[in-house]
């Protein structure tokens, strides 16, 4: 009698539920994470995704429009959490090959059909390309189109990132100039979504001798030993002046931490009438200019050859990045931790493809084009920090642009591209990301988010206590020196990154919460150094209306060589022009002397105090009222509280009672008709597309159908789509299914 009771009220409430619902949009929940508000936004819609089956995924579409500040744009935002490991974000290739290219609709309906129980919802365009401004007769015998990033599929090593060398030979501006450190994101074993650098280097060891690749599936760029395997094409690109060595191998998928073995089968050397093709379990190694020595003297038909993959990730998260199982790269990095990347005042339109993360670790794919069609337009570069700011994001970069800027949603069994492509119709591109719905969860639980930093707005907090945590976020514009926040030191490293006589960095006051120069007559430095010798710190101090470093506005101290810290007491009640609020203190941290490269000077804290007497009781333990005693701590209060439950395995069929949704009108499904610009490639070299291309920009998804996933995915496509009241149904439902197992 209960059980019938109970299954009773959970159709009366999913009634009322479904009642107070509206039809044609999802009305956030309180608390849901949407993306945030834009300047001069005039209208939103936002809906959430769902399967052939009407199963709620989670994932939220939200399309902005936009008249003012930013132009008139169509912004398009797909937003979703990788806790919910039903998610995951893939990597989606044009077609069987590196090189090939489709159209981001067509490849996502194509990935379907190869990926049993995957479905792709939301899509976007991936990586930039190299195209014949690189890959000129100079350096392939054909156009050689390889990503500009680092690419990795299913853990598997597709590409490393673009070589100075490749620009060596350019035909535009990028000749002779250095390709630059490549963003990339990554989502790890455990579901966590990474921005960061990743660095792959390929050893290779032969009789003895260690040799180092410079790069897998690149250009073959003068001067340059490179990996080649069958993930690029079944073609060979390499010139006559080209030495390379072909190998048969065990296993041809290059991992991190991954080591491979190979025995040397054939040897082409430069002006071959032959060349390797490129097929299963093959490796070849080109080498051009003044790495051909190398292979000539190191490698005989028959050798056993070793590769060692390493992977490592420039801005610090590398064990991490070791896990990834899926990577694409870009380009400019718009934020990092909440910080602004790298700085554009370029006020250029440009069709924007953006990929990132928020605080809370829930990924965001946006697209930012013209209202109107055919228009080359989208986010200024000058407006981007502002832009991700205000959307939420906390790391975010660029993927390619212009015309390959690309959005695509599930509609009704079929791809329906939502922005206005700037060619008139979508563009084929090298690859392209997506969020994929997995039948079965990739992971039992999303691993914990601790490593995201959060960005703290300083701008009410006094600088009175500044530890060395703070001190890393607030102290910048270094000069012949490096700049981090050791763990162990608890303080802010500045280590100088060459022989130099004039190492600084720049404290600058201005995102903090404003002091008067009069409030703090005394400052306490704690500090020491690792360098064998004293040495002397200079302080260029700037209040009121002194606005920079000068000579006239200046302490110095002395700091002695030794592991203990050292409490310097710097008067400032007499000091010239200390007055007004506090710009900036340059801290000029080894003064008169000339020091080596790696010499290190830690700042533990830096304390403004209003006396002597404080002045000279912090070292035994006093602060100023009011202050951030840890900012690590601080900061760690204001972390987005992570989730503790484990996706449960789906055992049976369940219907999920789902909103009816109708679709965001006003877009744009339009013919191609545009020429493709001559800078970019209108088709794939000697592939063909693993789709037919359409001249409708709705593609059909031939989508997997979910079976089940249990209690967990009713409280999942609950909680993301429905009110409170549809909470308390989905509990009850779940409460009656789990008396009946």
């Amino acid at each position: 009698m209960k059980r019938i009771l109970s299954l009773t009220l959970a159709v009366l409430l999913c009634c009322l539920a479904v009642a107070v619902l509206p039809g044609a949009t999802v009305a956030a929940e309180p608390g849901a994470v949407v993306p945030g508000t834009l300047t001069d936004e005039v209208g939103r819609e936002t809906q959430e995704l769902t399967l052939a089956d009407g199963t709620a995924t989670g994932v939220r579409w939200t399309q902005i429009t936009l008249d003012g500040y930013y132009g008139s744009k169509i912004v398009n935002v797909a937003e979703f959490s990788l806790s919910n490991t039903h998610l995951s974000l893939e990597v989606i290739n044009s077609g069987k090959y590196l090189v090939s290219t489709d159209k981001t609709s067509e490849a996502a309906a194509a990935y379907n059909r190869t990926h049993e129980g995957q479905t792709v919802l939301a899509a976007i365009n991936g990586d930039l390309w190299m195209t014949k401004v690189h890959s000129s007769a100079a350096i392939t015998t054909k156009t050689l189109q390889t990503t500009r990033g680092v690419l990795i599929v299913d853990g598997e090593i597709w590409a490393s990132q673009q070589l100075d060398a490749e620009n060596r030979d350019a035909t535009n501006a990028e000749k002779n100039t250095p390709a630059g450190d490549k963003a990339a994101f990554g989502v790890t074993s455990a579901n966590q979504p990474l921005v960061g650098s990743p660095d792959i280097r390929i050893a290779i060891r032969v009789n003895g001798k260690t040799l180092q690749a410079d790069g897998i599936n690149r250009l073959p760029a003068r001067d340059s030993l490179i990996v080649y395997n069958a993930r690029l094409n079944d073609s060979n690109y390499a010139l006559n002046d080209a030495y390379e060595v072909e190998l048969e191998m065990e296993d041809d998928a290059f991992r991190a931490g991954g080591t491979l073995t190979g025995k040397v089968k054939a040897i082409y050397p430069k002006n071959s009438a032959t060349r390797p093709a490129l097929s299963a379990r093959t490796v070849v190694l080109t080498a051009r200019g003044n790495k051909v020595s190398q292979l000539e003297s190191n490698f005989r038909v028959g050798d056993t050859v070793t590769f060692e993959t390493s992977l490592t990730d420039r801005w610090g998260n590398t064990e991490l990045w070791q896990t990834v199982q899926e990577a694409i790269g870009g380009h400019m990095q718009v934020l990092v931790d909440g910080k602004q990347g790298v700085a554009n005042g370029s006020t250029a339109e440009y069709p924007t493809t953006l990929i990132g993360y928020r605080d809370d670790g829930s990924v965001m794919l946006c697209t930012v084009t013209s209202t109107a069609e055919k228009k080359y337009a989208g986010l200024k570069f000058a407006h981007a920090y502002k832009f991700c700011r205000e959307l939420g994001y906390n790391s975010v970069f660029y993927l390619d642009g212009g015309g390959s800027s690309t959005f695509v949603s599930l509609e009704e069994g079929s791809y329906t591209v939502r922005n206005n492509c700037s060619d008139g119709a979508p563009r084929r591109v090298i690859n392209s990301v997506g969020v994929v719905w997995n039948d079965t969860p990739v992971c039992a639980k999303q691993g914990s988010l601790s490593y995201i930093d959060i960005p703290v707005d300083l701008s009410s907090i006094p600088p009175t206590h500044m530890d060395g945590a703070l001190l890393a976020d607030v102290v910048g514009s270094p000069n012949a020196v490096t700049l981090r926040y050791d763990e162990t030191e608890r303080a802010l490293a500045v280590t100088t990154s060459s022989a130099t006589n004039d190492p600084y960095a720049l404290l600058s006051f201005s995102a903090l919460a404003p002091i008067r120069a009069e409030d703090a007559p005394y400052m306490v430095f704690k500090v020491k150094s690792d360098y064998d010798k004293a040495t002397t710190f200079k302080l260029y101090y700037a209040a009121g209306s002194v606005g920079g470093a000068t000579e006239q506005c200046t302490r110095v101290f002395q700091i002695k060589p030794g592991d203990e810290w050292q409490y310097i007491v710097v008067d400032m009640s007499k000091a010239n022009k200390w007055s007004g609020t506090v710009n900036n203190i340059r801290l000029d941290v080894i003064d008169g002397m000339t020091v080596p490269a790696n010499v290190t000077v830690y700042i533990g804290a830096i304390v403004l105090c209003p006396s002597v007497e404080e002045a000279d009781a912090v070292e035994a333990g006093w602060l100023p009222e009011g202050c951030i005693t840890d900012y690590l701590a601080y900061k760690e209060s204001l972390r987005p509280k992570e989730t503790e439950t484990e996706t449960e395995p789906a055992t049976e069929p369940e219907t999920t009672a789902t909103e009816s949704e109708t679709v965001v009108t006003d877009t744009a499904t339009e013919p191609e008709t545009a020429t493709k610009p001559a800078t970019e490639p209108a088709s794939e070299p000697g592939t063909s597309a693993s789709v037919p291309v359409t001249d409708s920009a709705t593609v059909p998804a031939t989508t997997a159908t979910a079976e089940g996933g249990g209690c967990a995915s009713v409280l999942t496509g609950s909680m993301a789509g429905i009110s409170l009241l549809g909470l308390l149904t989905a509990v009850s439902v779940c409460a009656v299914r789990r008396r009946r197992e």
